[in-house]
């Protein structure tokens, strides 16, 4: 599946379910065959006494664990409703803690930088042109299928979408799981052995764009202000030169921490 066509679930609140209840019965069975040794079978009302006493007693063991586990579950299910409203109110760990987790989970290399309850600032590490195969299908005049390599044009317009698809999916990653996120920041960067090269830097809005199409990411890096760079005709992905990249950007992502491209599938 191609990245720009990941959905992702929406947060909800977390339910812890129910206990289930215990059959006394088995127990009752278990127990009686455990304590009727040493009590003859002519014995009758001793073993009636014990079946009954044993059935008072399993029954009253079963009902307080029952109890017992009902006030866990409701102990559990106040714990879920307090995190469920500390993410909904925009608590800023709580926050990046969930948005940490669901990039991790959906294996997509972004890491969170900073946020404020309404906003996050996420550094998303971008794959190489080398992610792209060497050589494309190719049909010769004779109908017959070959390959060749990749035009250049082609193949830095497959890279740009490539990019745009990261982007589209950390974005919904993060609205997906952020329910009270309004605003995101995503820097695009590469780590070289130089450090970290900034590919673009830009800022997007929940509901001001179509963010269920899947040409959106693509379209946002090619005309966002702090969107892709490129160069020559053949529209070659350039990073921005050291001295255009505000402090402030490196700042935000010597916070974050590098991070390492999840290894390929």
């Amino acid at each position: 599946m191609a990245v720009e066509a990941l959905r992702f679930a929406s947060a909800t609140r977390p339910i812890v379910p129910p206990p289930v209840p215990v059959a006394s019965a088995p127990v009752i069975a278990q127990e009686w065959r455990r304590r009727k040794a040493g009590i003859g079978l002519w014995e009758r009302g001793k073993r009636r006494e014990l079946r009954m006493r044993i059935g008072i007693e399993v029954r009253a063991e079963v009902d307080r664990r029952f109890d017992e586990a009902c006030r866990d579950v409701r102990r559990c299910q106040d714990e879920a409703d307090r995190w469920w409203n500390a993410l909904n109110d925009g608590d800023p760990v709580v926050l990046a803690a969930v948005l940490s987790n669901a990039f991790a989970y959906a294996r997509l290399p972004v890491r969170v930088a900073a946020t404020d309850g309404r906003s996050a600032v996420l550094i998303l590490t971008m794959p190489g042109l080398d992610v792209l195969p060497k050589k494309i299908p190719h049909v010769t005049p004779t109908g017959r299928l070959a390959s060749k390599a990749w035009p250049a044009t082609e193949v830095n317009a497959a890279y740009q979408r490539l990019l745009g698809g990261y982007m589209l999916a950390t974005v919904r990653q993060a609205w997906a799981v952020g329910p009270p996120l309004r605003q995101l920041r995503i820097i695009g960067v590469r780590y070289q052995t130089a450090g970290a090269q900034v590919y673009f830097d830009v800022s997007v809005d929940r509901y001001a764009m179509d963010w269920d199409s899947n040409t959106t990411g693509a379209a946002l890096l090619r005309t966002a202000p702090g969107g892709l760079k490129t160069s020559g005709t053949a529209g070659r992905v350039r990073p921005w030169p050291k001295d255009a990249i505000p402090e402030e950007t490196l700042a935000m992502i010597r916070r974050s921490g590098s991070i390492e491209l999840p290894a390929a599938q």
